[in-house]
C-alpha cells in the first residue's frame, strides 16, 4: 500500500496505470528467473513431422508434453531476450545449433586412432618416400582431423633472433688488437702463437616505438641588422638541400597502414595529432595519390596484362560500398539505373607467379573477369575457378570459349553438408569422412611435391573411385526416396550431383585444384579494408585502393619487403615508368642492382 501510494502521488497514475506496474514488477521478477538459457531441444524433420501429427490427433504422451512446455519455455525465453535486445547473431547460431566445422571436431583422441597412420611421417624427408604410396587412412567411423605433430625446433612458441631482417644491422668488432688480428690472447698470455677462426656469430635484437610517421625540427637561427635591417639566416646543412618535406617511407607508410592494414586516413590523422606529428587526412591522400598517378598505375596496367595471359585464374567477388553510387541510386527514376557495388578478387597464376588484382565497381565477378580477358593474347587453354553463382560465368569470344576450362569449388559443395551435420547423423558424417579423404590425397601430393602430371595420376588412382562411388550413392537416395528432394539434405545432394563434372575437374585436367580457397583467402583483404574504412567516396578513389592492395598483395606473396619495395619504387620513378616490367615485386632486385644512381621522387604538397 505504502509503495503505491507513493507513486500514485508522484506520477498521478490511474488505478489501470499502478495494476499495468504491479505487472510489470511481477514480470520481471519472473523473467529475472530465466535469464539463464532454456534446455536446447533438437529434432530431425522425421521427428518433428511426426510430434506435429500426434499434435493433430490429439495424441501427446507424458514426454510429447515435456517437449511442447520446453519449446513454449523456449519461444517465450527467446522473445524477452529479443526484446531486451540481449542476442547476438553468434549466440543465436549457438541456440540453434550451428556451429562451426572446427568446434564439431572432438579434441579428444581416440584410442584406436593411435594405431591407424596418419599423415606422412615427420621424421622422413618428403624426398625419401614414395610418390606412389597409398594416402594415410583413418577411422570412417569418426571426423577425419588430422593431428598436428610437435617439432622441437619449430613449436617452441619464440621468434629467432635472424627473423628480424627489417632491422638494421651494426656489426661490432673486437676491442682486442689481438683479436682483431685474428690471433687468440688467452694464447699469447703462455707465450704461445693461435690463430682463431670465425664461427656463427651472436645476435641481439633491441626494439623501439615511435609513431606512424614521425620527423626532425631543424631550427635556423635568425638575426636582423639594427641599422640597415638586413636579415641574416644560418644556413641548412649540406645534407639537408635536397631533402623533401616527405621522405619515400612516409608514403610508404600510409599505403600500407591504410589500404593493407585497413586504418582510415581520419584515424591516422587523429594518431598523429596525438603524437605531436600532425598530418591531415587531405595530405594523406595527395600523397598516396600522387604515387599512385607516377608509379603504381604503371605497375598494375603490367600486372593486368600478366594476369589476363595467366594459366589459371581464381575469382570471387564480395559487396563493396562507394558513396558516389549510393548517390547515384538515390536520384535514380528508374530502377534499372540502379546498380550495386561488388568488389571482385582475381587471382591468376602465370609464369611460376602469383598475381592478386582487387577490383571495387558495379562489374560483378564474372564481368570483371570478361574485361580482364579482353586484354589476353595467350593460345594456351585457360582454367577458372569459382563458386557456382551464376553472376560467376562470363561472356567471352568462341574462340577462348573453346579453350576455357570450367572448375568449380568443391568446398563450396562440401560446406552445405557440414552445415547439416549433427552427432549421429551417419549420412552425412559418411559423405564428410569421403570427402576428407580426397582432400587427404590432395595433401598428400602437396608434401610430396608432386608436379601436376603426376598429382592427376596419383588422383585418378585413389580418388576416382572413391568419388565415383559417392556419386552413386547419393544417386540411389535419390532414386530410392530415402532423402526427400525438397529437404535441406536433399538441395545439398541435388546441388554437387547437378555440378558433378565441373567440381571433379582434378581427376581429368592437370592443375586443376579442388577448391576457391586461395582466392577467398585473398578476398579477406577486401573485406578487412571495408570493415576499417567502411566505404570510398568515389570510384577514383576505390580504383586508388585497389591498385595498392593489388600491388602490396602481389608483393607480400613474393615474400618481399613490402616496406623496401614501395619505397624503392619512389626513388626510381622515372625509370619504373620507363620500363615497369622490371620492376615487378619478383624482379625489382635485379633491376635495381644494374643500375648505378637512384633518381629520388619529390613531394610537392603545402
Amino acid at each position: 500500500d505504502r509503495l503505491l501510494s507513493v507513486h500514485a502521488q508522484n506520477f498521478r497514475l490511474k488505478i489501470h496505470d499502478i495494476i499495468i506496474f504491479i505487472n510489470k514488477i511481477l514480470s520481471d521478477k519472473s523473467m529475472s528467473h530465466q535469464n539463464k538459457a532454456p534446455k536446447q531441444i533438437i529434432l530431425s524433420a522425421k521427428e518433428a513431422n511426426a510430434l506435429k501429427d500426434r499434435v493433430k490427433k490429439n495424441k501427446l504422451n507424458a514426454k510429447d508434453l515435456d517437449l511442447v512446455l520446453g519449446l513454449i519455455s523456449f519461444n517465450l525465453w527467446l522473445q524477452e531476450r529479443l526484446s531486451r535486445a540481449k542476442l547476438t547473431i553468434k549466440r543465436l547460431q549457438q541456440l540453434f545449433g550451428f556451429k562451426r566445422e572446427s568446434a564439431k571436431k572432438s579434441k579428444k583422441k581416440d584410442k584406436g586412432s593411435e594405431n591407424d597412420s596418419s599423415d606422412a611421417s615427420p621424421d622422413k624427408p618428403a624426398g625419401d618416400q614414395e610418390i606412389t604410396s597409398d594416402p594415410p587412412e583413418d577411422n570412417r567411423n569418426q571426423m577425419l582431423t588430422k593431428v598436428p605433430q610437435w617439432d622441437s625446433d619449430k613449436n617452441h612458441g619464440r621468434t629467432s633472433a635472424r627473423d628480424y631482417i627489417g632491422c638494421e644491422l651494426t656489426c661490432v668488432d673486437f676491442e682486442n688488437k689481438l683479436l682483431q688480428s685474428g690471433y687468440c690472447p688467452a694464447c699469447a698470455e703462455h707465450q704461445t702463437e693461435a690463430r682463431v677462426y670465425s664461427v656463427e656469430p651472436m645476435l641481439l635484437i633491441f626494439l623501439e616505438s615511435k609513431p606512424l610517421i614521425s620527423g626532425e625540427r631543424y631550427e635556423l637561427k635568425k638575426v636582423r641588422c639594427s641599422i640597415c635591417q638586413t636579415s641574416f639566416t644560418a644556413p641548412l646543412p649540406e645534407r639537408l638541400k635536397d631533402r623533401p618535406k616527405y621522405s619515400p617511407g612516409c608514403v610508404t607508410t600510409l599505403c600500407i597502414h591504410h589500404y593493407y592494414g585497413g586504418l582510415p586516413f581520419k584515424r591516422i590523422e587523429m594518431l598523429q595529432h596525438l603524437s605531436g606529428v600532425p598530418l591531415a587526412d587531405a595530405t594523406q591522400y595527395d600523397l598516396v595519390k600522387q604515387f599512385y598517378i607516377s608509379t603504381v598505375q604503371p605497375l598494375i596496367d603490367v600486372l593486368r596484362q600478366k594476369a589476363a595471359n595467366g594459366t589459371a585464374l581464381f575469382f570471387d567477388d564480395t559487396t563493396g560500398r562507394i558513396l558516389e553510387q549510393i548517390s547515384q541510386n538515390k536520384k535514380a527514376a528508374n530502377p534499372k539505373h540502379i546498380s550495386s557495388v561488388h568488389a571482385t578478387a582475381l587471382l591468376s597464376e602465370q609464369e611460376g607467379h602469383r598475381i592478386y588484382l582487387f577490383d571495387t565497381n558495379t562489374l560483378t565477378a564474372g564481368k570483371q573477369l570478361s574485361a580482364t580477358l579482353n586484354d589476353r593474347t595467350s593460345d594456351d587453354d585457360l582454367m577458372t575457378m569459382s563458386d557456382a553463382s551464376a553472376r560467376n560465368f562470363p561472356t567471352m569470344n568462341d574462340e577462348l570459349l573453346a579453350r576455357w576450362v570450367i572448375t568449380l569449388c568443391l568446398s563450396h559443395a562440401r560446406r552445405k553438408f557440414v552445415e547439416l551435420f549433427s552427432e549421429g547423423d551417419q549420412v552425412i558424417q559418411f559423405i564428410l569422412n569421403l570427402m576428407a579423404r580426397i582432400y587427404q590425397n590432395d595433401r598428400h601430393c602437396k608434401e610430396q611435391q608432386l608436379n601436376d602430371t603426376q598429382r592427376l595420376h596419383y588422383h585418378q588412382q585413389h580418388s576416382a573411385s572413391l568419388m565415383e562411388s559417392l556419386k552413386n550413392w547419393l544417386n540411389n537416395l535419390l532414386l530410392f526416396k530415402e532423402v526427400e528432394p525438397n529437404s535441406r539434405l536433399g538441395e545439398a545432394i541435388i546441388y554437387l550431383l547437378k555440378r558433378w563434372h565441373w567440381l571433379t575437374q582434378f581427376l581429368r585436367v592437370e592443375g586443376a585444384r579442388l577448391d576457391n580457397n586461395i582466392c577467398e583467402q585473398a578476398i579477406k583483404i577486401l573485406i578487412r579494408y571495408r570493415k576499417g574504412s567502411l566505404f570510398y567516396r568515389t570510384f577514383y578513389g576505390a580504383s586508388i585502393g585497389d591498385a595498392m592492395m593489388s600491388l602490396l598483395h602481389t608483393a607480400a606473396h613474393a615474400q618481399v619487403n613490402i616496406f623496401d619495395y614501395f619505397n624503392t619504387l619512389q626513388q626510381h620513378t622515372q625509370a619504373v615508368q620507363a620500363t615497369p616490367e622490371q620492376w615487378l615485386p619478383w624482379n625489382y632486385k635485379e633491376t635495381l642492382a644494374t643500375l648505378n644512381e637512384p633518381t629520388p621522387m619529390t613531394v610537392n604538397t603545402s
